[in-house]
Parts: structure tokens; sequence; C-alpha cells
């Protein structure tokens, strides 16, 4: 069972909640209280529609929609130059080197390049030069590869101070963590490298930064539980990298336990089931 599926049981249990697993490995979960009833699948919840689902998960949509709502890294995206005759319309940039040159003429080196429908860090690169940008374009357009995507971002590098997972429900901020990788102004798959770990922030008016700073989000896009990555940089400014709309607890679960994982969830779930806590 996932982490954070045994936390929702857990949750769902400390508040009388019927929890009924529907699979064998129990991350497919039905969760019933006095005639309501909502399902759970691994990550997922059922508090999104299926197209902010979609949004969440296309770095690109998300970027077009929030740039002029919340400060973002600039970011171009480039489609795979061999992709299909019947996509070729959506062709802006036709080769490598017309993809080279318009990163270049946008932005200063390091340039982050990632794939767009991402997660847990997979083929994100820092590129300080354009050999680097072929390299990681290269990667992601491999079509040999499981994480192969026909979207690659090119994203301006802010570098950064710190960085936090911010988890918001109705547009509220129920839960927030730190991703700590000490002396690192780039903290892609942080929980790999030494030192790497998660931190819960506990502290009330660091959520409340949290949530004045993301309220404009929820005035474009409806969503009822995300995940937002947010980075501070240097100077202190607060940055939304990207949004998830079906977070995951394992890092801070592994680092700290999973107590603050069920109260956030005992407080999701009282509100959904109109339970008073």
């Amino acid at each position: 069972m996932e982490a954070h599926i045994t936390a929702l049981a857990k949750a769902a249990a400390s508040l009388h909640i019927h929890c009924q697993h529907l699979d064998d490995a129990g991350n497919l979960v039905r969760l019933s209280h006095q005639g309501r009833n909502c399902i759970f699948q691994s990550n997922r919840t059922p508090f999104n529609t299926e197209a902010m689902a979609g949004i969440c998960l296309d770095k690109g949509h998300t970027y077009q929609l929030l740039k002029d709502a919340v400060p973002m890294p600039r970011t171009l995206a480039v489609l795979d130059f061999a992709v299909a005759p019947r996509y070729r319309q959506y062709l802006a940039l036709r080769s490598l080197d017309q993809a080279l040159a318009r990163i270049e003429d946008e932005f200063d080196y390091p340039v982050v390049v990632k794939r767009n429908r991402g997660a847990l860090a997979s083929n994100v690169f820092l590129c300080h030069d354009p050999g680097a940008v072929a390299d990681a374009l290269g990667r992601i357009f491999d079509r040999q590869r499981h994480s192969y995507d026909f979207i690659a971002l090119a994203q301006e590098f802010l570098p950064t101070a710190r960085e936090y997972r911010v988890v918001c429900h109705e547009g509220e901020v129920v839960f927030a963590y730190e991703r700590v990788l000490e002396q690192s102004d780039f903290k892609a798959a942080y929980w790999t490298l030494p030192g790497g770990a998660a931190r819960y922030i506990g502290d009330r008016a660091r959520w409340r930064t949290f949530e004045d700073f993301a309220a404009p989000i929820f005035q474009v896009l409806p969503l009822g539980f995300v995940g937002l990555d947010v980075l501070e940089t240097r100077d202190g400014r607060l940055v939304l990298l990207e949004l998830n709309s079906g977070p995951r607890f394992d890092h801070i679960s592994e680092n700290e336990g999973d107590d603050a994982v069920v109260a956030m969830y005992r407080r999701v779930l009282g509100r959904y089931f109109g339970i008073p806590l």
C-alpha cells in the first residue's frame, strides 16, 4: 500500500469513515459515510475534474494559463521535430538548429530543459551550453525511452534559496514541506542526493504567506486538491514551478513519519463529509 493511502486510511478510521480497499494492493479505496462516498485511486483524488488533472499534467498549458496571474519562470515549448505529419502544423521550431537559436535568443545560460509531462524529476536537465541543450532534447525526444515526450520545455533558471511543496484543498493551504538540499540552488531529484530531505512546515504564518501567493491560481483554475511546487529565489520572491493534481507524500513520510499527513487528510475528509473536527 502506498504511503499516502496508508495515511488516508488512518485519517478515515479516526473519523469513523468506512474505508474499503477495492484492489489486491490496497491502493484503490472507497470511502463512505452517512450515504456519501468517494473513490481514491492511488494518488488521484475525487476533488478535481478530468480537465483540471490534465492541465496540471501538462506543464506547458499550466504556464500559458497562469503566467499572467502568478510569478513563473519564462518557459518555451519545443515540439518533437520528427512528430507525425498530422501534427506538423504545430511545429514552430522545425529543427534542432532553430530550437537552439530560439533558446539562446530568449534565455541566458544555464537553462532548464525538461519534458512537458514528467514527474519525479525524470528528464530534467540544467544545461550550461548549447551542446547540453541538444543532448537534453535528444533524450526527451528519444522514442526508444519510456520517458519519451513529444514536447520539451526550455525554462528560465532561477537560483533557488528554498523549494517547497504546498498542498491546497479548495484554495486553502492544508499541508506544506520544504525540499532541503544544502548548498544547492537546483533541487531536482533532491531526495536521491546526499543530505536531501523533506521537512514539514507547521508554521501557520508561512501557510498564510503561501495562501496569499497561491490565491490568483484559484481565480483561474477551479482546482479542488493540488500540490504546488514553489521556489523561493535568493532575493525572497516566491515563484510557481508547476502543479500536481495527485501529490504524493512519500518523502515527508519517510523523513518524519505520517502524523502530519494523517492530520491533513482528516481536515480534508472532515470538510468533504461534513464532519466537525
